[in-house]
């Protein structure tokens, strides 16, 4: 919708005469760039899902360095939050994940504890 918006203002701004199909066509590509993400962000929770649970092994297996694993499990939780959000779903799973977001980064030990509590939750 910003970027229609901001489509729009730069015409008016620059007060260029231009035809009306130029504007159609500019608002048309416009709207192709926002269009597929709202509709990939519908399918993304199952995949969300799935990262977040190799994510969580990762922790558990300790495949990595610790600000590695901090990363990658705190990336695969905002992933996973956004898709929640972007499919308006509300479980016990997308609140995990947002209240793991805003915990910060975690320890180790905790990244352990969560990685296990995430399983055992996302096991369906």
């Amino acid at each position: 919708m910003m970027l229609r918006f901001n489509c729009l203002k730069m015409l008016y701004k620059r007060k260029l005469q231009v035809p009306t199909a130029f504007i159609v066509f500019t608002l048309q590509a416009c709207a192709l760039l926002i269009v597929p993400l709202r509709a990939d962000a519908e399918l993304l929770y199952p995949q969300a899902i799935l990262k977040a649970k190799e994510a969580a092994d990762s922790v558990l297996g300790r495949t990595g360095t610790e600000g590695c694993l901090q990363g990658k499990l705190m990336n695969a939780m905002v992933a996973l939050s956004y898709s929640c959000d972007a499919s308006g779903k509300k479980n016990n799973v997308c609140n995990f994940a947002d209240n793991f977001i805003t915990a910060g980064v975690l320890p180790l030990a905790q990244m352990d504890d969560a990685s296990q509590q995430f399983l055992k939750l996302s096991a369906f």
